[in-house]
């Protein structure tokens, strides 16, 4: 079964065939375009360093990036979170799969004129 793609049933309803198929047979099936699904939202994804959360169905491109969203059990737009300095703590890149939040690393270069 083609489990990639969104499909529509009988009475016209938008059915994602992933899901369908997992709830059909207990698996996503072996045509799922990347390792991982989620039901909610129904993206996917490929790396395991990824993390994408059930709550929001944001996703993020580190386990790092996931915590730093989360307060608690509530979770924050990570457009909106920014650092002490006022600088964003976080930059959304787009992929064909979605959009992908990082964590900026805003490291301070040395002076290198200064070292001589």
């Amino acid at each position: 079964m083609d489990t990639t793609g969104p499909d529509t049933d009988s009475s016209g309803t938008l059915v994602c065939k992933a899901c369908a198929h997992a709830d059909a047979h207990g698996w996503w099936g072996t045509d799922l375009p990347a390792e991982s699904h989620c039901q909610d939202c129904h993206r996917y994804w490929r790396s395991h360093r990824e993390a994408h959360c059930a709550s929001c169905c944001r996703h993020f491109a580190s386990n790092a990036a996931f915590d730093a969203h989360r307060v608690g059990d509530d979770c924050n737009d990570p457009a909106a979170l920014a650092r002490q300095d006022g600088r964003p703590r976080f930059a959304r890149r787009e992929t064909r799969l979605g959009s992908v939040w990082s964590l900026v690393n805003y490291r301070e270069l040395p002076d290198f004129d200064a070292l001589g």
